[in-house]
């Protein structure tokens, strides 16, 4: 089943809406990825429904966001449909280095301690080895790992609303409104 008229509605609403912020200062950039997260977040919900309703997921009482978030998407779309997105497009590929180097550098955590915030090297230093592993599957995890990370230190305020963050947020978004564009087209194809 392609997408119904209702929900290309509603991707295109958000996606028009993120679109007007300005993503060269850091209330634009935050409103932006925000918004961009909402056209993901409804599409990989719709994904992991399809997934269930094949028997190939299994809900339980409350929706599984950070499974469906990486681990559904990546099995709906599969990693080489997402590598191909991301490498074939000079902005996400370079968007995907930038975060890269700044896990390499330490100049950011991602993998934060969800309660207190605290860095969590270990966890970053496995994040960036998943990120330069030549495995499709491992590393197509690792970026949509590292989306969801951003999102959970961005949304539970862990994410310093500092201009110093645009240098993060910025590749960020491009690689999440790639993601999005890429999850979008399997649905519609419905061949996830």
């Amino acid at each position: 089943m392609a997408l119904t008229d209702c929900l290309r509605d509603f991707c295109d609403a958000w996606r028009a809406k993120a679109r007007d912020y300005p993503v060269g200062e850091i209330r634009g950039a935050f409103d932006r990825f925000f918004t961009s997260y909402v056209v993901f977040n409804r599409l990989y919900s719709e994904a992991t429904y399809r997934l269930a309703l094949r028997g190939q997921v299994k809900l339980r009482e409350r929706f599984p966001d950070s499974q469906a978030a990486q681990e559904y998407v990546l099995q709906y779309c599969g990693a080489q449909h997402l590598i191909d997105a991301w490498e074939r497009d000079e902005a996400t590929r370079t968007a995907l280095h930038r975060i890269t180097d700044h896990l390499r550098e330490r100049r950011f955590a991602l993998r934060l301690n969800p309660v207190t915030g605290a860095r969590r090297p270990d966890e970053d230093r496995k994040l960036l080895e998943a990120l330069e592993s030549r495995g499709k599957n491992r590393r197509a995890k690792a970026v949509l790992e590292a989306l969801y990370s951003i999102r959970c230190n961005m949304f539970h305020g862990q994410k310093g609303y500092q201009l110093a963050q645009l240098e993060l947020v910025q590749p960020a978004i491009v690689v999440l409104e790639k993601t999005a564009d890429a999850l979008y087209q399997v649905l519609e194809r419905n061949d996830g």
